[in-house]
């Protein structure tokens, strides 16, 4: 339930105070589609958010121990970070103002939105590309209330413009296993659609629509956050509580689905946002302020490093331009 999220926030905010189908680029990076074709990563875009500490800010590639922002820029409540294919960096504002803030890459310190989208709901979270360049946006509603909540998927036909509205959006008309609480959302090398939520991991199998239903969905233990998938088809999924584990999924998935594996980072972490670079290796962010890589190949022995420390209020993770 997004009460959970909220609250989790609020525990961010109170420490402070204390204290699609496409071809991968290189390594197993899948998202998005085409990896960034030819366009060159040269940054890591992350977001904060909570605490008061509203900013993008952009690391120059490669990332290391000793790295200090290149930029640090004014955002509007950043919630999950995502670059498509043309090299544009998305900002859900998860703050009730129903709005993506899309900007041209590179990010510099003044920088400015090209162009915004408007969601049907208050509290867009995440972004996702298909192949054929259309826009997906996980979106809740304001009403946090366990009777009224609900989530939305909503649906961009591409290439996305100024000021755009959705053309479809996939509803909350699934039960207690679909979108109660959307947070990230990926697409898989087949096309399928894929959610995470803080009760369940859906994958959605086109074509879309307005009655769109999981394909099959799983309930995992905890809180599902960050979520990636990679040219192999195996779903990452940041388990969002105090275990400090991402799940490593098999696709298709089925209603009883397992892990194949977890990559375990600390005890007490809470892993947030994913992100593939361009090499292929993982990388996440955690609750407590910290950066973490898991290198290519990525197997059941794979030891997270931790790469950057005291990174207050960090949320979503993203690489690009």
């Amino acid at each position: 339930m997004k009460v959970f999220r909220l609250s989790l926030l609020a525990a961010l905010a109170l420490a402070t105070t204390l204290a699609t189908t496409g071809c991968k680029s290189s390594g197993t990076a899948f998202n998005p589609p085409g990896g960034l074709g030819a366009l060159a990563i040269k940054h890591m875009y992350l977001s904060m958010l909570g605490g008061g500490a509203t900013v993008i800010e952009a690391f120059t590639v490669p990332v290391t121990a000793t790295s200090t922002p290149s930029v640090t820029l004014s955002a509007q409540n950043p919630g999950f970070l995502f670059v498509d294919s043309r090299g544009r960096l998305y900002v859900p504002d998860f703050g009730r103002d129903n709005t993506v803030y899309v900007y041209d890459l590179p990010l510099t310190d003044s920088s400015t939105p090209a162009f915004s989208l408007t969601t049907s709901e208050t509290y867009p979270e995440a972004t996702a590309e298909d192949a054929s360049g259309n826009i997906y946006v996980s979106d809740q509603h304001a009403d946090v209330s366990a009777a009224a909540y609900s989530g939305y998927v909503d649906v961009y036909d591409g290439p996305v413009s100024a000021s755009a509205s959705p053309s479809y959006t996939i509803p909350n008309n699934v039960g207690a296993g679909g979108l109660a609480s959307p947070a990230d959302i990926a697409f898989g090398p087949n096309g399928d659609l894929y959610t995470s939520d803080e009760e369940d991991v859906d994958q959605f199998s086109p074509p879309f629509s307005t009655s769109s239903v999981p394909s099959a969905g799983v309930t995992p233990n905890g809180n599902n956050f960050g979520l990636r998938v990679d040219s192999k088809g195996r779903v990452f999924v940041a388990n969002a509580t105090s275990d400090g584990v991402v799940n490593v999924y098999a696709s298709p998935l089925t209603n009883s689905s397992t892990p194949t594996f977890g990559i375990t980072f600390s005890a007490g972490t809470i892993v947030l946002g994913l992100a593939f670079d361009g090499s292929g290796s993982l990388w996440a962010v955690d609750a407590d302020g910290n950066v973490w890589k898991v290198a290519e190949p990525i197997t059941a022995s794979s030891t997270p490093t931790m790469i950057l420390t005291g990174v207050s209020d960090v949320y979503g993770i993203a690489f690009g331009p």
